[in-house]
């Protein structure tokens, strides 16, 4: 998607889960071409669990093109604050810019995620990833009123969902978008997805 983006003439501008906004001066460095591969997936693993070998092929292709990365994710040690504590360990401040909902105010989002977390231990667990897709949602949506280019997010499932960042990015204008997640998705949701959950499922 993002070659055929790239190669049609778009201009565009990858937004990644894997680091947190904090990260963002390394995603420039290695764009830039300053900053080695080695120290680059070092970095990368400091901030994401998922192997790097997953994300390699387009991180280098951004690299080779110039096409701009940004970072989208809170920190986790914000996130597992709130998770553990709750929303008392965030500054309103910072709420009210994001334009943070409580999960009680979405039963579809606190039904999707008890459903993904229910053996959790942490009561204010719901929260915390609404807390992680409000952030990602602010973060995109500053990206996309800076400049014309199109945003590719890369996100987990779990935030990909229509239900997450995308309803969130509501929250700061008509903001267009188009999900596409795997069918494995369904192991969340525990149902067949429907246009309430994505646009467009591959296997």
């Amino acid at each position: 998607m993002i070659k055929y983006l790239h190669f049609s003439g778009k201009q565009v501008i990858v937004a990644l889960e894997a680091f947190p906004s904090s990260r963002q001066e390394i995603l420039n460095q290695w764009i830039g071409g300053s900053l080695s591969e080695d120290d680059f997936e070092r970095a990368y693993k400091e901030t994401w669990n998922i192997p790097y070998e997953y994300y390699q092929g387009i991180l280098e292709f951004a690299r080779a093109q110039k096409i701009p990365l940004i970072a989208i994710n809170a920190d986790n040690a914000m996130i597992a604050g709130v998770a553990k504590y709750g929303l008392r360990v965030v500054s309103q401040d910072l709420l009210k810019e994001i334009k943070f909902t409580d999960c009680s105010a979405d039963a579809q989002y606190e039904e999707i995620v008890s459903k993904t977390y229910h053996a959790s231990q942490f009561p204010f667990l719901c929260n915390g990833q609404r807390l992680r897709d409000a952030v990602m949602a602010y973060n995109i949506a500053n990206a996309m009123r800076t400049n014309t280019y199109t945003v590719v997010v890369l996100a987990g499932v779990a935030h990909a969902m229509k239900v997450a960042v995308p309803r969130m990015l509501q929250n700061h204008g008509h903001i267009g978008y188009t999900v596409l997640v795997p069918e494995a998705v369904e192991h969340i949701i525990r149902r067949t997805p429907d246009k309430d959950i994505a646009d467009f499922t591959w296997n």
